[in-house]
């Protein structure tokens, strides 16, 4: 009788040569590999005719197993789900059948199987560990947290201050009066304690500290933590500037991110990739949209996007034939690419290339804030350790040390519980997109959890806009003269040079751009501005870049532009970037005296 446990395998076999080296790997130390053609006289218990078709463990007891049984045996230590599916072998028959039956077929076709092994995974399997993967991706989400905060910083006063556009006192005032008690839990943030100006800054600036020593490594759990939280107090009321796809996006990762050191975070980073590529491609093609059903997104899509910069200008004027193709392969990556990243390795890391290829090409053509980072820190779990042996030893020991360091055993199952009830409604929402009302019978639940951004639904772009509309305000002292108004990013100035902003985001000049495809009635807050203009408040005026008065103007309007590209021999004749068509008044002129509610 072995003093260890002993696996014969077929030692002229090159598909198990791959999988045996991998379970070595795997397994544990005690358990002896043999080629049954090595095995001499050793084992008299096993039939030496079996041997040919079957890998065979013989434990230290004394007992064999052949086949599935075996391989589940002896990888049954090393993790939970083939431990779980050891457990199904022994007290499921129907399971059992099954699977020696995929044993059975696998052993029948090695020849085929090893072709398939070294097509998606190579002639090497490895283990798969994520230290690496995760030490980037928590480095990369601390330097978007970094950014988000900072951009808010330098505008928060003006966009929601007690002076503000869209003072979010009153809004905390309002809810209060209308929810009662509920509403801290409805509007969960850090507001409710003191609504005002210093407040707004304390939050960005404890964010923009943690956000820094998240990105340099120290106290990444409780940082993680805190840069949730505050961002969480911002964005929930800052509405209508921080109700952006990518504002939900960093609550979700970012809540995602607190189960660092937890192995099943890789496959819940994965699921909200999925979500987040392919709903975006489903709501093209479910929206109804002739522009995407017929392939000519892209030949409106640099020129009517929020905010372009140079490259979009270059791309708007490519060939038709080109920007049809793009259109083409954008609905391929989105609908397709996001399966690959539940596949074997090398299929996976297609997809995790041909998605950061997207990635890069739209941070490339257009001012998307930080969307484009984040998606790329998130598109680092499609792929291993493994992919990053080319990084230096120091940095790969740090990693691993702090995969230690984030381990919670006490946790673990608190973690998965949540974790599961996260991926059943992310799970719901993508196929809420094909089948509407699948959703609803977890609606309660969802609205638990729903003031907290974890579970969210995205879809980029869903109907191309094929115009430009630009709100262009403007004053006056005579109702006669008017002078404009300059945002710092947004069209206006017809020759100013396209801006290059992101990972910034100006989210006046955002928001604006919404407005222009509403009536004033839908957006309030516009009236509000016209009214901070009137008013010269300075927090407000700091949004813009051109203030073409030294004192408040007595008038303030709001007109409509359609704002379009020029050709390219329009631009080096003129050197205008943009032409312009008035197509009306948005917000009619008014004075202070006028607007009985001025505030």
């Amino acid at each position: 009788m072995p003093e260890n446990s002993v696996l014969v395998y077929d030692g002229h076999c090159g598909f198990c040569g791959i999988w045996l080296r991998y379970w070595q790997a795997l397994g544990p130390d005690s358990v002896e590999y043999v080629a049954f053609q090595d095995l001499g006289d050793r084992l008299p218990q096993l039939d030496r005719n079996t041997l040919p078709a079957a890998v065979h463990l013989v434990t230290a007891e004394g007992t064999v197993y052949h086949g599935a049984h075996a391989i589940l045996r002896l990888l049954g230590p090393t993790s939970w789900w083939p431990r779980f599916l050891l457990w199904l072998h022994e007290r499921a028959p129907s399971f059992a059948v099954v699977a020696d039956a995929f044993y059975s077929w696998i052993a029948r076709h090695r020849d085929f199987a090893y072709k398939a092994t070294v097509l998606l995974w190579g002639k090497e399997v490895q283990p798969q560990r994520y230290r690496v993967t995760e030490f980037l991706f928590l480095r990369l989400l601390g330097l978007v947290y970094f950014f988000a905060f900072l951009s808010l910083r330098l505008q928060i006063a003006g966009l929601v201050g007690e002076h503000g556009i869209a003072p979010v006192n009153r809004v905390l005032q309002m809810l209060h009066g209308d929810l009662g008690s509920r509403v801290y839990r409805i509007v969960p943030t850090l507001l409710w304690l003191s609504p005002t100006d210093a407040m707004l800054t304390a939050l960005c600036g404890a964010g923009i500290v943690f956000a820094v020593l998240l990105l340099v490594n120290v106290v990444p759990r409780f940082s993680t933590l805190a840069c949730w939280a505050l961002y969480l107090s911002i964005a929930t009321v800052g509405q209508p500037f921080t109700s952006f796809q990518w504002d939900a996006l960093l609550l979700e990762a970012g809540f995602l991110a607190l189960f660092a050191g937890f192995p099943w975070q890789v496959w819940m980073f994965r699921l909200l990739v999925f979500r987040l590529m392919f709903e975006s491609g489903v709501v093209k093609v479910t929206s109804g949209d002739s522009t995407w059903r017929s392939l000519r997104a892209l030949r409106f899509h640099f020129e009517t996007q929020p905010l372009p910069n140079p490259f979009a200008y270059v791309m708007h004027h490519a060939p038709v034939w080109l920007l049809d193709s793009l259109t083409g392969w954008v609905l391929v990556i989105e609908l397709a690419a996001p399966f690959l990243l539940f596949a074997p390795r090398r299929a996976r890391h297609l997809s995790g290339w041909l998605l950061v290829g997207l990635q890069l090409a739209i941070a490339a053509t257009g001012n998307y804030a930080f969307f484009n980072l984040l998606s790329l820190a998130l598109l680092l779990w499609a792929f291993d350790d493994q992919a990053f042996q080319w990084l230096p030893d120091i940095l790969k020991r740090v990693a691993g040390n702090q995969a230690r360091w984030l381990s919670t055993p006490w946790a673990r199952w608190p973690a998965a519980a949540v974790a599961v009830c996260i991926a059943f409604l992310g799970l719901l929402q993508a196929i809420d997109n094909l089948a509407p009302g699948t959703e609803r019978s977890v609606a309660a639940v969802e609205s638990l959890i729903a003031p907290y951004d974890i579970v969210n639904h995205y879809g980029l772009f869903a109907v191309m806009t094929t115009d430009r509309p630009e709100i262009i305000f403007e004053g006056s002292n005579d109702g006669l003269t008017w002078q404009e108004y300059e945002l710092p990013y947004k069209p206006g100035d017809l020759k100013r040079r396209l801006p290059i902003v992101a990972p910034l985001q100006p989210r006046l000049d955002w928001q604006l751009w919404f407005a222009a495809f509403s009536s004033p009635q839908q957006e309030p807050w516009t009236a509000n501005l016209q009214i901070r203009l009137l008013q010269g408040e300075p927090e407000v005026l700091h949004l813009f870049s051109g203030i073409p008065f030294e004192r408040p103007p007595k008038f303030v309007r709001a007109q409509l532009y359609d704002y379009r590209f020029t050709s390219k021999s329009e631009r080096d004749r003129t050197g205008a970037i943009w032409r312009r068509q008035l197509l009306g008044t948005y917000l009619p002129a008014a004075s202070l005296e006028a607007l009985s509610g001025g505030r």
